[in-house]
């Protein structure tokens, strides 16, 4: 009797355990991704500023210790943040980003799609911004720096037999690739991206971006 009175006593101490425990942060991360399908939704319908909001959100209510999702999220953070004009700064969250854990806490697939984000960001300021200006000095900072990014992710993918990826990644060098050898004249007349549009409205010249920063 005194086993089943013990066993009886282990198990709601069990249960407020995995409360505070896995089952708190199990809850947290519930209500952390439900915001973000939303912003995954409104991303999808072109509603870019409030998918960022909804990212930031969703990582508002994430468990302060749910480092894998908090990044993930940051990761949505910087790539609406790029969509919605800002590039530069979508590209400095990123690097904050992967500053913070430099420690290598962050599995490769996550840490492969920040640095392509980051790539992402490069790419659309140096196109907005050869857009703004003919002169090399003033984009080719980032298109060198985008190409690097996505030369390395290709060939990091094709050595790890991850095909689809590399092909991905080889497409983007590609656009960087054409970016930097198209004539001005004709880059102009183009249609122009949604992002760089963006961009270009938010005054890329200054290569200060005016949007909210992600925390």
């Amino acid at each position: 009797m005194k086993r089943v009175h013990f066993l009886w006593c282990i198990v709601p101490l069990g249960l407020v355990l995995f409360h505070f425990g896995l089952g708190e942060r199990w809850l947290y991360a519930e209500t952390a991704v439900r915001i973000q399908l939303q912003g995954f939704a409104a991303e999808a319908s072109d509603q870019i500023l409030t998918a960022r909001e909804l990212y930031l959100n969703a990582e508002k209510a994430a468990h302060p210790d749910d480092v894998l999702l908090r990044a993930r999220l940051r990761i949505d953070t910087a790539r609406t943040t790029i969509l919605a004009g800002a590039p530069l700064n979508g590209v400095k969250q990123i690097e904050r980003l992967l500053g913070n854990h430099a420690d290598g806490i962050l599995p490769s697939q996550l840490r492969a799609e920040a640095r392509a984000t980051r790539a992402l960001g490069l790419y659309y300021a140096a196109y907005a911004l050869r857009l703004d200006s003919p002169e090399p000095a003033v984009w080719q900072p980032e298109l060198d720096s985008a190409s690097q990014l996505f030369r390395d992710l290709f060939e990091d993918a094709s050595r790890e037999g991850r095909a689809q990826e590399a092909v991905f990644y080889a497409r983007n060098l590609e656009a960087c690739v054409r970016l930097k050898r198209t004539r001005q004249a004709e880059l102009a007349s183009l249609p122009t991206p949604p992002a760089v549009l963006a961009t270009l409205n938010r005054g890329v010249s200054a290569k200060k971006l005016p949007i909210d920063e992600a925390p």
